[in-house]
């Protein structure tokens, strides 16, 4: 039988060497990255905002070039004329 050396044993490691430190560095840099697009998101709103009239869809109704003949332009109360005998019967309850 051969003799077996005496292994000594194994040596205690420390906290900082337990410590996952590779997590730690991955956490900042994602907190450092959303920092970081805040901070250019907020520097560069303005002109993201023009960016996005330009681009996008246009929230004011497009101007009309009927002017006053269309009928809530000049305020003309514009209605249906129909034949004597195409008109609906005024039902009883209508007051008009």
């Amino acid at each position: 039988m051969p003799l077996e050396r005496h292994k000594p044993p194994p040596r205690e490691r420390t906290f900082a060497e337990l410590f996952p430190w590779r997590n730690i560095r991955r956490a900042l840099m994602l907190v450092l990255l959303i920092v970081a697009i805040v901070v250019i998101k907020r520097s560069t709103s303005s002109l993201l905002a023009r960016v996005g009239e330009m681009w996008g869809p246009s929230s004011r109704p497009p101007p009309s070039s009927a002017g006053p003949s269309s009928p809530r332009g000049a305020g003309v109360d514009r209605q249906i004329r129909l034949g004597p005998g195409l008109t609906p019967r005024p039902s009883p309850t209508d007051l008009r």
